[in-house]
């Protein structure tokens, strides 16, 4: 009857406006009693546990009922779960992360310590699951939320987030996993050299230029970014763009609707053509033979000033 029940509030839980609703009548509160066997010696009944789990997650995704969660402390008990993986199921863990995950990325208030709870209960779990998908993709979104914070970056780097995400994106063929890893080493290279320099000892850029040849455009921005930062390490980051094919695809980039990406994919570009390196007049002649001059010209006309401006930059130097 339990498992009915949770079943039953979870899927009606999937509007916000029941979410809101549930969390008014007390729906929190009336969970606790599950979390006993925490404090007693009560035993588990995991299938509940579970349905709970996904239950409280789905009802936190609503601001209030989250400022309440985390008011009452009930996510100490969500903590003493992911701190005691050998007492549960995968699962079960796999549920509990994802509250972890829910409450740190979207914390208002004390995000900084949220943050760095979030990224190190996560990390523990990926050792003990270093082949689960999901838990993946959990890492790859709590590393780059926190990373985007820039509330405990000397922390993530000191905890090596930086070389979880440059395998996740040498390994995963996950989009979700390859979307939050290419954003959060985009945000590292922008702070630290030195992972700029770990992306291209490793080899990652051929694996970057792919990615950018899939036309996914959630990730073309954070690779433009990332690409830009390999530009900026001298001749030997554009012979390695330049050798792996990665004028066509930036070339293409030009066209996308997404002003965004379009900045990003100029600035890499400015970097590649106005440089004064040995094999500048060839740089220039791959981004001529891609006709890059065509969608360049348009972003000569557009009226973001963010994308105007570095391609009349551009247009000058070559011209």
């Amino acid at each position: 009857m339990q498992k009915i029940i949770l079943e039953f509030l979870y899927e009606i839980a999937s509007e916000e406006k029941n979410q809101r609703e549930l969390g008014q009548y007390g729906i929190l509160k009336a969970l606790e009693p599950f979390f006993l066997p925490l404090k007693k010696p009560y035993r588990w009944v995991f299938e509940i546990l579970v349905m709970v789990l996904k239950l409280v997650d789905r009802i936190v995704q609503q601001a209030q009922n989250r400022s309440l969660y985390i008011e009452a402390k009930a996510i100490t008990n969500i903590v003493e779960i992911c701190r005691s993986p050998a007492n549960f199921t995968e699962e079960v863990l796999m549920e509990a992360a994802s509250i972890i995950t829910t409450v740190s990325t979207k914390a208002t208030m004390n995000q900084q310590a949220y943050g760095k709870l979030g990224v190190q209960l996560l990390l523990m779990l990926l050792k003990h699951y270093p082949t689960n998908e999901y838990i993946h993709e959990l890492v790859a979104n709590m590393i780059t939320n926190v990373a985007v914070s820039g509330l405990n970056n000397e922390l993530l780097l000191k905890d090596g987030c930086d070389k979880v995400l440059m395998m996740f994106l040498k390994e995963s063929k996950v989009d979700k996993v390859l979307k939050y890893s290419c954003a959060g080493l985009a945000e590292f290279c922008s702070i630290d050299v030195n992972v700029v320099k770990a992306i291209h000892q490793m080899r990652l850029v051929p694996t970057l230029i792919s990615l950018l040849q899939l036309g996914w455009p959630e990730i073309n921005s954070s690779v433009a970014r990332i690409l830009a930062a390999v530009v900026d390490l001298g001749e030997v980051g554009l012979v390695e763009i330049v050798k792996h094919g990665g004028i066509v695809p930036l070339v293409k980039l030009l066209g996308e609707k997404d002003n965004q990406v379009k900045e990003q994919t100029l600035l890499t570009f400015g970097k590649i053509l106005l440089g004064t390196g040995q094999h500048g007049d060839e740089y220039i002649q791959y981004f001529f033979d891609e006709r890059g001059e065509v969608p360049l010209l348009e972003c000569c006309l557009s009226k973001e000033i963010e994308v105007q401006v570095p391609a009349l930059s551009i247009i000058n130097h070559l011209t």
